[in-house]
């Protein structure tokens, strides 16, 4: 038998090169949420943004506030 086609045992196999890890993904989506949220545009809001806002002190009782709560109502189907 060939022993290049036996695997050896307990060895993980490698990543590709431009793989990313949980917390790159993570990460990523973040930087996306921020910059959509930063923009002001309230319609490319998704729930998950508009969720972010609402948990977050920096925009609490200000227009932000207010459109994200709009925006979830839209999202839901309340309004």
């Amino acid at each position: 038998m060939d022993t290049q086609q036996i695997a050896k045992p307990g060895r993980k196999p490698r990543k590709p090169a431009g793989a990313m890890t949980a917390a790159d993904r993570k990460r990523e989506q973040r930087i996306a949420s921020a910059e959509r949220i930063a923009t002001g545009d309230e319609s490319a809001w998704s729930e998950q943004d508009c969720l972010q806002v609402l948990s977050g002190a920096r925009w609490r009782g200000g227009a932000m506030d207010r459109a994200a709560w709009r925006r979830l109502g839209e999202l839901r189907g309340f309004a």
